[in-house]
């Protein structure tokens, strides 16, 4: 099994609508070790994050965050250790159109 270590994704959220930002590839295992999200705005934004057991799903049921308030000009940085299997999504969504930047760094195993 190998294991490669990446930034497993960055989206534009360009619009205040959810957005898939990692989708595992088939026959591969995703770990998400880290998460950031930077406000790049000055004024207040918030945030969410979903992981979609088996596809893109963005309900509460599904919220691994949920409107969290990100200050203006700072950043979130949430350690974590989230097992994706194949097919699962990491989702984000952004409050306030082009205010947030996502990136999310882990490993694939294959």
């Amino acid at each position: 099994m190998a294991t490669t270590l990446k930034l497993l994704g960055t989206p534009e959220l360009n619009s205040n609508a959810n957005s898939a930002m990692y989708t595992v590839p088939a026959a591969t295992t995703g770990i998400v070790k880290q998460i950031i999200i930077a406000n790049v705005t000055g004024a207040a934004a918030t945030a969410r994050l979903f992981h979609g057991v088996g596809g893109a799903s963005y309900t509460t049921a599904d919220a691994i965050a949920y409107d969290i308030t990100i200050p203006p000009n700072r950043l979130l940085t949430i350690d974590a250790f989230i097992v994706l299997a194949t097919t699962d999504v990491l989702g984000v969504y952004a409050g306030t159109a082009s205010a947030l930047t996502f990136r999310a760094y882990g490993s694939e195993q294959t």
